[in-house]
């Protein structure tokens, strides 16, 4: 009997090997079970959401519109009773309305909490699958895998589960438009099928976010950039390309683009200055995540970012995957054309992150020498953008900074500066970032070494579980004694906070709109970032006015937007102008406080207040200077100008009914004149002591959002202690007298 002979070494790797192709089929599926079984810990989809804030924006435009179509009424996209008095159109939502195409059928046969869930969880599907298939283009299974796990863990999509579904959303479809681009450079005559599918995708991701109108251009661009600079294509053909997915997706958009252009002459623009907020600040580009589960690496991570909280801070790659990229760029690839292509995105993505101005520690970084090219971008912005730019000189960070393409994009690019953050550039630059990473792993012949980076780049990706928040939200007590007591038609609750020790500003924010569902009233506030031009005006002044109960236009402020009760939440921290509001005055009343309910996101104390009706109705405009102290039957103007103000939350047409009488002295007739912006609208002269009685109309060219000014001019005042030989000691120099100024509808 011949004895068996042993395996040869080379059998041994063979069968090695074997084992491993066979189990490499099932990793890309296994790791992402994996990833969903660690850190999605919300089981019940219905019954828990992954944060308030945010996320609740969603839910409560997802129940907007399914009640609508529930209701027979359509589509509503105007919402009368949010940013009070004119309301809000959500064609100008941050959060675009393809996201809702597909969270309404979804709450139809579930709710909206459900809807969200489902749709994040869809997201991580799409993104990974995305990932995986490019990166397969130049590397095997276990890497592509590792990547897709990369770019769901990655700050700058996982800060996004707790509230941003529509970047959510649009970030995973970014790696499938560059699987089209692929397709097409490599089509043959079927070249323009690809660019129609990458252009489809496109207008899919802008439907969920106007900001892919430029994150799909840069990153088109970039891609197509790097196949002709490497020969893959012709100039001709690369062009083609680009028009023809470009022309697809502006094609398939115009239906969108209709609608938010024309409501967007009622929101506001970004200031550059506010743009600059929201820079990535270029040390901060190797940061780990913040909130990082591990406490060491959680310290460190804050101490790279100095513990800024915005969303910049929290959108790094960390130093490993960083590393790796930059190894990746060097030597000799696999697909030397895919490494040019993820190069060129990179730093193309991260040069745009990076904003209008060079930033390092947060701060602007300033060399002098620059100043020249600095005013001359400035001027061009100021005489393009004069609303973008508007200080005819460049503020000190501007003047001296180091300008960035940003800079001159927004200058001269028509809309380039709504896309506000930033920061939110870098996702074109993860796909690049990660192909580069995938091909500095590939190249690395020892498997113990690149499983060593492999747990290492997980270990820097890792987060902390999501296990959710309960759904329905538990409600605020003050929520049930607001139901209780309905405002009147036409009036709103504004709701006010303190973010900072000394302002207290009106609440923009999910939470916000939610509560309209528990307490069933109009709001003055409202959420998403794009703010209604007559709402920017409300916000503006409180941040003027620290300690509002201290000026006396704020009840003539509340009662110009019509709100009735203002809801003080009392969050931790400094309150101080809270506290004085609670307290009341002349024209603001206490109501009640009520504790806050745990659990929710209103878990501190929330105050009601009741503006009181003015004292005198019919003189409704604001006594800006001019005037004396009201009186029971009216006010009396003094000197020869006085000046009224009143508010327009829209640019229509204003009516005034006034009616007034002279402080009349025999042989001394009086006259006035009323204008608007130097445009004399009325005069009148009298004869005898009779009311004039007139409407005055403004026209709508003359009308302001916000607030406006009407001058009036006498031809003389008198004195009644001078007239009466001191029998009337009044030493007012009057002119004459208003039983009413009051605003028409």
């Amino acid at each position: 009997m011949m004895e068996q002979s042993s395996p040869t070494p080379n059998q041994d790797e063979a069968r090695r090997s074997g084992w491993w192709s066979a189990a490499a089929r099932y990793l890309p599926v296994v790791a992402f079970l994996a990833f969903l079984l660690y850190y999605w810990r919300i089981y019940d989809l219905g019954g828990r959401m992954t944060g308030y804030g945010d996320a609740l924006e969603y839910v409560w435009a997802t129940g907007w519109f399914r009640q609508g179509l529930q209701n027979g009424e359509g589509i509503r996209l105007f919402v009368p009773g949010v940013f009070m008095p004119e309301g809000w159109s959500l064609a100008t939502f941050a959060n675009g309305l393809g996201v809702f195409a597909l969270a309404v059928p979804i709450a139809f046969v579930l709710n909206g909490a459900a809807a969200f869930n489902i749709l994040v969880l869809l997201s991580f599907v799409v993104a990974y699958g995305g990932i995986y298939r490019l990166v397969r283009l130049t590397a095997g299974r276990g890497v592509a895998a590792l990547m897709g796990l990369l770019y769901l863990l990655w700050g700058g999509r996982w800060l996004r589960i707790s509230g941003h579904l529509h970047i959510l959303l649009g970030s995973a479809l970014l790696p499938w438009i560059i699987l089209c681009l692929e397709g097409a450079l490599k089509g043959g005559r079927r070249w323009w099928i690809w660019a129609t599918v990458a252009g489809l995708l496109w207008a899919l991701a802008i439907s969920f976010s106007m900001y892919f109108i430029w994150f799909g251009l840069f990153l088109v661009a970039g891609w197509l950039l790097a196949a002709v600079v490497r020969r893959r294509v012709a100039v001709i053909r690369g062009l083609l390309i680009l028009f023809g997915s470009g022309g697809v997706a502006a094609l398939v958009s115009l239906p969108y683009f209709y609608l938010y252009l024309r409501a967007g002459d009622t929101v506001k623009g970004f200031n550059i200055q506010a743009v600059n907020i929201y820079n990535l600040s270029l040390d901060w580009l190797p940061a780990l995540f913040p909130h990082h589960p591990i406490p060491v690496l959680a310290e460190f991570a804050m101490r790279q970012t100095n513990g800024a909280p915005n969303e910049a801070a929290f959108s790094g790659f960390g130093i490993i995957l960083l590393i790796l990229a930059a190894v990746g760029l060097t030597g000799r690839a696999r697909r030397p054309d895919i490494r040019a292509a993820a190069a060129i995105t990179a730093g193309i993505g991260i040069v745009l992150a990076l904003g209008p101005i060079l930033q390092w520690n947060g701060e602007p970084v300033a060399v002098p020498a620059l100043r020249p090219l600095n005013e001359a971008i400035w001027d061009v912005g100021h005489a393009m953008k004069p609303d973008i730019f508007s200080s005819p000189d460049a503020p000190p960070a501007f003047a001296t900074g180091v300008p960035l393409p940003g800079l001159l994009l927004s200058a001269t690019v028509p809309y380039f500066e709504g896309a506000r953050v930033s920061a939110r550039y870098l996702l074109i630059a993860a796909p690049g970032v990660l192909l580069l990473a995938a091909m500095a792993l590939e190249k690395r012949p020892r498997r113990r070494l690149v499983a060593l980076a492999a747990g290492l780049l997980l270990i820097e990706a890792a987060r902390t579980p999501v296990r959710g928040l309960p759904f329905p939200v538990p409600a605020h007590p003050a929520f049930a004694w607001l139901a209780a007591h309905p405002v009147a038609p036409g009036e709103s609750v504004l709701d006010l906070h303190q973010p900072l020790p000394d302002i207290a500003l009106p609440v923009i924010s999910g939470d916000a709109l939610w509560a309209t569902t528990m307490h069933r009233q109009p709001i003055a506030g409202g959420g998403g970032s794009v703010l209604p031009l007559h709402f920017n005006y409300l916000l503006g002044w409180f941040a003027q006015h620290p300690n509002p109960v201290d000026s006396p236009e704020l009840p003539w402020l509340l009662r110009g937007y019509g709100v009735r009760y203002v809801l003080l939440h009392f969050r931790k921290g400094d309150t101080a102008a809270l506290e004085a509001l609670a307290a009341g005055s002349d024209d603001i009343a206490p109501v009640d406080c009520f504790a806050g309910a745990p659990g929710s996101p209103w878990n501190y104390p929330i105050c009601v207040v009741e503006v009181r009706p003015p004292t005198l109705p019919a003189i409704d405009v604001y006594p800006a200077s001019g005037f004396s102290s009201p009186e029971e039957w009216g006010i009396w103007a003094t000197g020869e100008e006085s000046i009224a103000r009143w508010l327009a939350t829209n640019t229509a047409e204003a009516r005034f009914a006034v009616e007034m009488f002279p402080y009349c002295v025999e042989g001394q007739p009086q006259r006035v004149e009323i204008a608007v912006a130097g445009n004399v609208l009325a005069a009148h002269d009298w004869t005898d002591c009779a009311t004039w009685q007139t409407e005055i109309v403004i026209p709508a060219e003359l009308v302001t959002i916000g607030q406006n000014e009407i001058d009036l001019q006498f031809a003389h005042t008198d004195r009644p202690a001078d007239v009466t030989g001191g029998a009337n000691p009044d030493p007012r120099e009057l002119s004459a007298g208003f039983t009413r100024f009051e605003r028409l509808p």
